[in-house]
Order: C-alpha cells, then sequence, then structure tokens
C-alpha cells in the first residue's frame, strides 16, 4: 500500500506512521520540518524493512509545494492508495475579542485550506489505486461547543463537512473518506496547550492511529462519509 501523510513529523502523524507502516510498501512522510521527519523515518524504518520511506519537507497549505510534492509521488510510486491529512495548527484558549484576523486566518489555513490542496492534487493518484481512501484528522472541538477556542473548532467543524462532502462527491471515483475526530490526546501540542494536565490519563497517539489503520483498510468500506470519534 502507498501511503501519505501530512503533519507527519510529531504528535498523532508520527504515530500513524509507525502503524500503518506494517501495512504498506512506500510510505511518504510531510511535514515543515525535515530534521523532524528524518527523525521519524529513522524510528520507524525497522518496523518494516521492506517498505520504502521517503520525506518531504514543505507547507502543504502553499499551493507550489502540493504541486511538487504530488509530481514526486507520480514520479516514485505512480499512484497512492490513502492520504492521511494530518497537518494541523492550534494555539492556547483565547476568547474571540481576542483571537487576531491573522490567527483565525492561519487556522484555516493549516487545519482546512491544505486538506483541500491534497485531496484535489491527490484525486489523480488515488484514482489509480484498486482501493483509494483518505482520512481527515479532525477533532470532537469540530463537533461540540468549544468557548476559548472559536477558530479552532470552527476549522474542524469545517474540515468535518469537507469530509463528509469529499465522501459522496469522490464516490464515482471509487475512494473512501473518513474523517476521524480524536479527544484529548497526548502529544507535544497538547502538552502547550494544557501545560498543567497530566498526559498519562488522557488518550495517547498510538489509540489514534490504530484507528486510522483500521481505516485505511478494505473492512471500512462500509462507514465511508462517517466522522468516527476516538476518546476515552
Amino acid at each position: 500500500m502507498r501511503i501519505l501523510i501530512t503533519g507527519a513529523s510529531k504528535g498523532i502523524g508520527a504515530a500513524i506512521a509507525a502503524e500503518v507502516i506494517h501495512d504498506a510498501s512506500a510510505l511518504m512522510l510531510v511535514a515543515r520540518s525535515e530534521d523532524l521527519l528524518h527523525n521519524v523515518k529513522e524510528k520507524i524504518a525497522t518496523l518494516n524493512s521492506e517498505c520504502e520511506i521517503s520525506v518531504f519537507a514543505g507547507d502543504v497549505a502553499e499551493e507550489s509545494d502540493v504541486e511538487k510534492l504530488i509530481t514526486e509521488v507520480n514520479s516514485n510510486y505512480s499512484g497512492l492508495d490513502a492520504l492521511i491529512n494530518c497537518a494541523g495548527f492550534a494555539i492556547p484558549a483565547t476568547s474571540v475579542q481576542e483571537t487576531t484576523p491573522d490567527i483565525w486566518k492561519e487556522m484555516f489555513r493549516v487545519n482546512v485550506f491544505s486538506a483541500y490542496l491534497m485531496t484535489r492534487a491527490s484525486i489523480p493518484l488515488l484514482s489509480k489505486s484498486d482501493s483509494p481512501s483518505i482520512v481527515n484528522i479532525g477533532s470532537t472541538a469540530g463537533i461540540s461547543a468549544r468557548p476559548g477556542w472559536s477558530a479552532y473548532a470552527a476549522s474542524k467543524a469545517a474540515m468535518v463537512n469537507f469530509s463528509n462532502t469529499m465522501a459522496e462527491e469522490l464516490k464515482p471515483y471509487g475512494i473512501r473518506v473518513h474523517c476521524l475526530a480524536p479527544g484529548r490526546t497526548a502529544t507535544e501540542l497538547r502538552r502547550v496547550l494544557a501545560p498543567d494536565e497530566d498526559q498519562s490519563t488522557i488518550m495517547q497517539p498510538d489509540a489514534v492511529a490504530r484507528v486510522t489503520r483500521f481505516l485505511i483498510g478494505p473492512d471500512a468500506d462500509v462507514i465511508s462519509g462517517q466522522t468516527i470519534q476516538v476518546r476515552l
């Protein structure tokens, strides 16, 4: 299986890479930090010695970077079986009065626009697969009220609806689309957002990764278009 993961340099994205590599013939890790991507590659390479792992340092919310990435993927692998949109951005709780327009724009640029660009550009590659799928990493913040997190919650709500809409729109291409909505997860980002939280008491990234692995597999074809909550 040829799998591409955005936001793969740390947190949930890195955990997904470590999980899905077991099913992968080719794994493409994408994020802005090349050094962090190579760290992830080094850690997971021994999990499947037959998988070809490549890294791409770029901003998937920039059209030019996405075009370069897709060209590289097509050149190296001639197609794609699974796209996992995990790139994300968040800031500590901030009232709507204190949330600047620039922060609001950046939240949607990273959390939603990147998924649009990647989905749009990947359709020709996914269409070559016998069982193509897209998993968009949303959040439970996108399906319930989150005072202090209006920009983040709104962007994740947009991801939920984008995913559900794509599930219908991409049916003619045979592409399954799922939105995975994790609750509180013990990541580096979560530590910044909630520094006083005991991360041993909340969900670990590998729990999200295991569900993601299921969703890109053949048994998840009956739940395409659904938003799957994963939380303790």
